[in-house]
């Protein structure tokens, strides 16, 4: 169980004041430390603009940035600039950044066409799918050529890594299924099937549990979905799955994570606004959160707005047309 946080620390991101969680007792708010940012691009806004413009000074504020990550190795982002007409991962590490993505591919998935979760990290590799043929690349670091990992005419996305292993939603025209590819010899493993649609396969960090969301038509999933787990039986098999949360209720659930402890959290929109809920003894459990959506609607596979972390969590939200990101964690 997360124990109940009884303070919580958050802090305004966009306009530099405070926000307080909607919790009781009242929270104590603590501004979240600064960092160098890898991918900051500013414009002074106070300089003179010409007359006319140029192509490409039309399309410079058009970078698009996505899929942030992190590992031991750097920090990672999927960037689309217009006048390359791609997406690339771009790698950050001891002040300096570099393009790994070489000319030929671009970084992008198709999956329910609005596509998300193109790449995750691998050790000491990326994965990526790559936008024209929409199969899985293992791009290593220190490596300029992708090699293939799929091979025909069914598209992937929502990649997660683990054990050796990449997770993903295999689209194959109007069928939809969880499996794992072995990032060895390519061997896929099929890991769920039956539901209309899938997305955010996460496997815990001992390895023994697998989560994901499911959802059936006419349903779209931010108006219902379900929450999925199995556990790794003694034969090395995924057992058969249960389902957490959403079960027969008219309710959103998205971004499925687990602690370093293998307990499973969630956003659910049970409450009115997605916000994080928990396993605990009792069952499926709010935590204390802001009284604003913590996620937007899941249009896209991949998305990412909050982590546990310890006997907390670190989330962004909005409210009041502004956006936040704060940390809430447990009072000793």
């Amino acid at each position: 169980m997360l124990p109940m946080p009884t303070r919580c620390a958050a802090s305004l991101i966009t306009t530099g004041s405070s926000l307080r969680l909607a919790t009781s007792p009242k929270p104590l708010l603590k501004p979240l430390k600064s960092w160098p940012f890898a991918m900051t691009e500013t414009h002074d806004s106070s300089q003179n603009l010409p007359d006319t413009l140029t192509a490409a000074q039309a399309v410079a504020a058009g970078v698009d940035f996505a899929e942030l990550d992190v590992g031991s190795a750097g920090l990672f982002w999927n960037e689309y600039r217009p006048e390359d007409g791609a997406c690339r991962i771009w790698h950050w590490y001891a002040n300096s950044k570099r393009c790994l993505t070489p000319q030929g591919f671009s970084v992008r998935s198709r999956v329910y066409e609005y596509g998300g979760g193109s790449f995750c990290l691998a050790d000491d590799a990326v994965v990526f799918v790559n936008e024209r043929d929409q199969q899985l690349y293992r791009q290593a670091l220190d490596a300029s050529v992708p090699v293939a990992l799929t091979q025909g005419d069914k598209r992937y996305g929502g990649v997660f890594f683990s054990n050796g292993q990449v997770l993903a939603v295999e689209e194959d025209h109007n069928t939809h299924r969880l499996v794992a590819i072995n990032l060895a010899d390519g061997q896929r493993v099929l890991l769920a099937e039956g539901a209309d649609f899938y997305a955010s396969p996460i496997v815990s960090a001992n390895g023994k549990r697998l989560a994901w969301i499911e959802w059936q038509r006419p349903h779209q999933p931010w108006t219902r979905s379900r929450l999925m787990c199995a556990t790794k039986q003694d034969n090395g098999q995924w057992g058969v799955a249960i389902c957490i949360a959403g079960d027969g209720a008219e309710e959103s659930l998205q971004q499925p994570r687990f602690d370093a402890r293998s307990r499973l959290y969630c956003l659910t929109d049970r409450a009115g606004f997605w916000q994080p809920w928990g396993e605990t003894p009792s069952g499926f459990a709010a935590l204390p959160a802001a009284s604003a959506d913590h996620a937007s609607a899941p249009w896209q596979l991949g998305s990412c707005t909050w982590l546990p972390i310890n006997d907390g969590y670190l989330a962004s939200w909005s409210q009041d047309g502004s956006g936040a990101l704060g940390l809430c964690e447990a009072d000793g």
